[in-house]
């Protein structure tokens, strides 16, 4: 089973026969938060993996922008109140 963590909650991302496909359904949630990948371009997952794998790395990834959404909401929101002197 492969686990990823989003926000200090642990996401189960399901299971693969084939590690690179478990590298490339953990960088469909990496390239999201901005961390490190194992590939370079998306992979698409082609071998036997458990029954709703599929389904738990589309949760995960939906958790990931909604994560990543609320940041860039609260980044904005604090920019919206410091007033930057130009020099």
């Amino acid at each position: 089973m492969l686990d990823t963590q989003i926000n200090y909650k642990t996401w189960n991302l399901g299971g693969y026969e084939v590690e690179a496909d478990a590298a490339a359904a953990r960088d469909m949630v990496a390239r999201i938060l901005g961390l490190r990948l194992n590939f370079e371009r998306p992979r698409e997952i082609t071998g036997q993996r458990s029954e709703g794998a599929d389904q738990a790395v589309a949760d995960a990834v939906k958790a990931a922008n909604a994560l990543m959404l609320g940041r860039h909401n609260l980044a904005s929101s604090v920019l919206s109140t410091v007033h930057v002197a130009k020099a």
